[in-house]
């Protein structure tokens, strides 16, 4: 599903990614941790198409972004930032956002999947009156609208009360059932463990950790990724 083949993203002289070679392949959910500056975003960006690596190629379905629209059109993007636009309601927003991406009759698509998000009592009022929780489900609603085989998270449980991380866990864990793939960038070793079946840790811009969740490593992995970022020995 993804191909990093020898990515190098600089920054002026700065590698954020380092000559990084990385495969996650249909259906796995891969979270990927590091320090700030580690290059986890950097990274995400890279698969979102947001950003070019400066050196190696990138692939979606063995698809180059820079060059096939429909690359891109597998991705679903679920950010910190909601990327609403927030005088607009969640109803207005994900039918703007079908509209990007050439959906027709996107009325009861919609509404069903504000349903699904829990805030279709919210649907017509602008998402600039939501809470946190409230503005990620709508935010979610509008990265799955399109059906992408490929979800990628930065930092989504940011700012999150327990209920709407308890809902954003249960839809990931429902995703996953589905045979989605995700690449999920935290900073929280727990949440990874729980959120993901592959754990990546990234250090200045390469990969120092790549490995499955087994059940003795979903309990010792915080300790280990302590260990890994010099905080202390497994």
């Amino acid at each position: 599903m993804i191909r990093l083949e020898s990515v190098t993203r600089l920054y002026g002289d700065h590698p954020a990614i380092d000559d990084l070679s990385l495969e996650v392949h249909q259906g796995q959910f891969v979270a990927v941790m590091g320090h700030n500056g580690a290059g986890k975003s950097t990274l995400l960006r890279l698969v979102a198409g947001l950003t070019r690596p400066t050196e190696g190629r990138v692939l979606v379905n063995d698809r180059e972004l820079r060059r096939d629209n429909d690359a891109r059109r597998a991705i679903g993007l679920l950010a910190h930032e909601s990327y609403l636009y927030g005088t607009l309601t969640a109803r207005e927003n994900l039918h703007f956002t079908a509209r990007l991406f050439g959906l027709t009759d996107s009325d009861e698509h919609v509404d069903a999947l504000l349903a699904d998000v829990g805030i279709a009592w919210a649907a017509d009022l602008p998402v600039e009156t939501y809470s946190r929780g409230m503005e990620q489900r709508a935010a979610l609603a509008r990265a799955l609208l399109h059906d992408p085989e490929l979800l990628l998270l930065d930092e989504p449980f940011a700012g999150l009360d327990q209920a709407a991380e308890a809902f954003l866990h249960e839809r990931l864990a429902r995703l996953r059932g589905a045979g989605k793939t995700g690449l999920l960038v935290t900073h929280d070793p727990a949440r990874a463990v729980r959120s993901a079946d592959r754990l990546v840790v990234l250090k200045r811009g390469r990969v120092v950790f790549d490995e499955q969740v087994t059940g003795p490593l979903a309990e010792t992995f915080p300790v280990t990724y302590s260990s890994l970022l010099g905080e202390g020995t497994a």
